[in-house]
């Protein structure tokens, strides 16, 4: 009784301390003093996480569009580099061709000679043996007659058989005329010479014929000529015998640069081998053709190249076209890390210059071309630029949309909403503390055992005493029970409900809402007691009248809040949309257009994704609604491969369908939520489709009779990347995709499929997918449907009844689709 007492006083005080004070005490002090005395109240318990979670989804959905838009602009950006890289080496590649075609002819010319030399070797009579002393007598150095420009000289200190320099003089007297005809048809005298298989004689055929000086120089030493003419041969012919390239021709082996034997000029060598008959191949000759080096240099395509280019043998710089500093030092540095390139045809980048390393023609050189990053970014600045600042803009609209949005619509409802919230949480504490009697009255002696303040209070306003009150209780309950001897209408046995009126002192009757239930206290029978002064009754509804409406405002605020924030949401993105549209009918220019179409797809992709999440939480709450309409199943269809059509030819991906069972046509059921699994359908086809085609099937199994379900069958069935057995029951879960990799480079959130399984679901139908790695996937729609009882008629059907129809079709799918639709139309 005590602690019912404190309870008491402690609430008239705190009541006492919120009213208005006529002290003069400063409003400060009283305030302070009510959040002293006052406990604190939490305005909301849910709208503040609430606000939290908005805030997280609005800010962090800017975060993460602008991260898009960044990766999107560094995607374009690499894009932008890597078309770069491609032009240039389809540039390079197109002049490399001609390189190949000029080297390969002078491949050509070399190893018909070397054939020609075969062929003549043991031809004609041998020479008389005049010209075989002369040879001796001349210090081992014969000059042809008709030819002075063809030299037989020995480069060695040691025996030579004269049989062997009589075959030599022969050999160069048959070759002089061949090599007559060369220089005629190159207009100028060629260059060449032949070292023997032992390496004793060599036939030197000069651009001119040497003066004595010239000549004394050259059989001064013998054993140095030698080593200039053998100069990266090797020291027997042997290797040569199996040296043949891949289609059997004669291997030509082009050698490192060296010096002309009477200008000392740089010159570029070929060498092959002549052998003693095309047949047995045993080496006789390695002969090598001389060409001045400037025709490497000549024949790099410099003019329509900004970077450098350096031809290679065996890591020597043979030529090169650095002509600044910039390039000379990009390509300096290029030929510094040359050792760990990949093989010829790759590209390769080091400190931002861009280096590519192809094979130089059909030789063993390589070609190396550099672009340095300056050359790079002056070529590349206007589409970087106008790419950084379209994405820069398209950050900076959207941050300052959300900011409004924030502002002027978000932060208002919210806080109307907390008003709301407040008011009803005082009118609950009102409720919960509202002044009623209690009491326990001992029912066999009717002495009151326990008694609430209010119940006091209402006791003293009563003419009659406490204990003749509690007697009167005791009694009315008695004498109802007797009557009644049933539960009253609450259900509970020997409980009362009544309202009672009680004389008070000093003022009118008290009308009295009374309810009193037998219960068992500390081993007595008591009575349960409560009384409630009715007179205030209406007070007491106005006061619950009030709290209810507050509550049903709190809830409609909620209410308003939530489809505020979903239509403002979409409010601003379909503004986005719509002046994107406006925007894509203005002149741009190409890169600008394909840039707009990116945002485009993008803002439309994010209101599907929205789309998507809304119907996928009707689903799940139970709200989903489907409908019950005729509709043709082929029309539909047909719509649905009109809008996906420019989709697929832009990937170039073959886009069919066939109907081979279409009947009945008209069926019953929600053609807007199977329209919407087509399209989920046919977009992951399309985005998981690179090459190859797409193929739509539909096949409509009818019921026994008109009032039976039929049943349509849908199948989607393309050529992509395909799904591996273990991941194909996981692409039907929300915001699941097979892998990480999957979602990196095809994108998606994983709501699809989903979507469709429960939209299949709601329908009474099912989908299922059949897929391998690398061949493709096929998904099937099974949706039970009843078939329309007054159809639309077909015009087209008999339209072709006794014609003859010539079909021809690109693809055999095309081919059954159409036999179809024309035997449908011929009936």
């Amino acid at each position: 009784m005590l602690h019912t007492r404190t309870t008491y006083s402690t609430f008239m005080i705190r009541i006492n301390a919120v009213r208005p004070s006529s002290s003069g005490v400063p409003f400060a002090h009283r305030h302070a003093f009510q959040e002293a005395v006052m406990p604190e109240q939490q305005a909301d318990t849910y709208l503040r996480p609430f606000m939290r979670y908005q805030r997280v989804l609005i800010y962090g959905g800017g975060v993460l569009v602008t991260l898009a838009i960044f990766a999107a602009l560094a995607f374009h950006m690499v894009s932008i580099v890597e078309r770069y890289v491609a032009r240039e080496r389809h540039d390079l590649a197109f002049d490399l061709q001609h390189i190949g075609d000029e080297t390969a002819q002078i491949d050509a010319i070399l190893r018909n000679n070397a054939l020609n030399g075969e062929l003549m070797w043991q031809q004609g009579a041998m020479p008389p043996n005049a010209d075989v002393d002369q040879f001796f007598r001349d210090n081992r150095v014969f000059s042809l007659r008709s030819h002075p420009t063809i030299l037989v000289i020995g480069i060695t200190a040691g025996t030579i058989s004269r049989t062997q320099v009589a075959q030599v003089i022969r050999f160069a007297v048959n070759m002089a005329p061949l090599l007559d005809v060369i220089a005629s048809r190159h207009g100028a005298p060629i260059s060449a010479y032949a070292v023997s298989a032992n390496r004793t004689l060599a036939v030197l055929s000069l651009r001119r014929p040497p003066t004595g000086a010239e000549l004394a120089r050259l059989v001064a030493d013998r054993q140095a000529l030698g080593r200039q003419l053998t100069d990266q041969l090797p020291a027997t012919t042997d290797r040569y015998m199996t040296d043949h390239v891949p289609s059997g021709l004669r291997s030509v082996h082009w050698l490192k640069p060296s010096s002309d034997l009477l200008t000392g000029l740089p010159i570029i060598r070929l060498a092959t081998t002549v052998n003693d008959s095309p047949r047995r191949r045993a080496p006789l000759f390695d002969v090598v053709f001389e060409f001045p080096s400037q025709l490497v240099t000549a024949s790099l395509p410099q003019a329509r190249f900004n970077g450098a280019f350096a031809v290679l043998a065996k890591g020597d710089v043979i030529a090169s076209t650095a002509t600044n500093a910039l390039t000379r030092t990009a390509l300096e540095h290029a030929l510094q890390t040359l050792p760990t390139w990949p093989p010829s045809g790759s590209v390769a980048w080091s400190l931002g210059s861009l280096m590519i390393l192809e094979r130089f023609g059909t030789t063993d050189w390589s070609l190396v071309y550099v672009v340095p990053w300056q050359t790079i970014l002056g070529e590349l600045d206007s589409p970087v630029i106008a790419t950084l600042t379209t994405s820069l803009g398209i950050i900076a609209l959207i941050w300052i949309l959300l900011l409004v949005f924030d502002h002027n619509v978000f932060r208002p409802t919210l806080a109307a909403a907390i008003r709301v919230s407040e008011s009803e949480h005082l009118n609950r504490v009102l409720i919960s503390t509202a002044p009623i009697g209690l009491a326990l009255i001992d029912m066999d002696t009717a002495v009151p055992l326990l008694r609430s303040p209010m119940m006091t209070a209402l006791e003293a306003t009563m003419s009659n005493r406490s204990d003749k009150a509690a007697a009167e209780l005791v009694h009315h309950y008695e004498r109802v029970m007797r009557k009644s001897a049933r539960a009253d209408e609450s259900g509970q046995p020997g409980s009362v409900t009544d309202i009672l009126a009680f004389e008070r002192v000093g003022a009118a009757p008290m009308k009295a809402a009374l309810r009193m239930a037998p219960a068992r206290y500390q081993g007595r029978n008591v009575l349960v007691v409560t009384l409630a002064d009715v007179t205030t009754e209406q007070e007491l509804q106005v006061k619950l009248a009030e709290a209810h409406r507050a509550a049903e405002a709190s809830n409609a605020a909620k209410s308003a809040f939530l489809a505020t924030t979903s239509h403002e949401i979409r409010t601003p993105l379909h503004a986005m949309l719509g002046n994107l549209d406006f925007l894509a009918r203005s002149d741009l220019d190409t890169s600008q257009r394909d840039r707009l179409c990116i945002i485009q797809e993008a803002g439309q992709q994010l209101a599907r994704i929205i789309d998507d999440i809304l119907d996928l939480s009707k689903i799940e709450s139970g709200d989903m609604q489907y409908e019950n309409i005729a509709f043709d199943i082929v029309t539909l269809i047909e719509q649905e491969l009109v809008l996906y059509l420019p989709n697929a030819q832009l990937k170039s991906v073959a886009f069919l369908h066939i109907f081979r069972a279409f009947e009945p046509r008209w069926l019953i059921g929600d053609p807007t939520r199977i329209a919407q699994i087509i399209r989920n359908l046919l977009s992951n086809a399309i985005k998981f489709t690179d090459q190859g085609k797409i193929v739509v099937i539909l096949d409509i199994s009818p019921g026994t009779d008109p009032a039976s379900s039929s049943v349509i069958e849908l199948g989607v069935q393309d050529t992509g990347i395909g799904i591996e057995s273990e991941h194909q029951a996981a692409v039907f879960d929300a915001f699941r995709q097979v892998d990480g990799t999957v979602t990196r480079r095809f994108g998606g959130t994983g709501l699809g499929l989903s979507l469709c399984k429960r939209l299949a679901a709601g329908m009474s139908g099912s989908i299922s997918v059949d897929s391998t790695p690398g061949i493709g996937s096929r998904f099937c729609l099974r949706i039970p449907a009843v078939a329309a009882l007054h159809p639309a008629s077909d015009e087209r059907t008999g339209s072709l009844a006794g014609k003859t129809v010539i079909l021809a079709t690109s693809h055999p799918e095309w081919t059954e689709h159409a036999t179809n639709l024309l035997t449908r139309w011929g009936e």
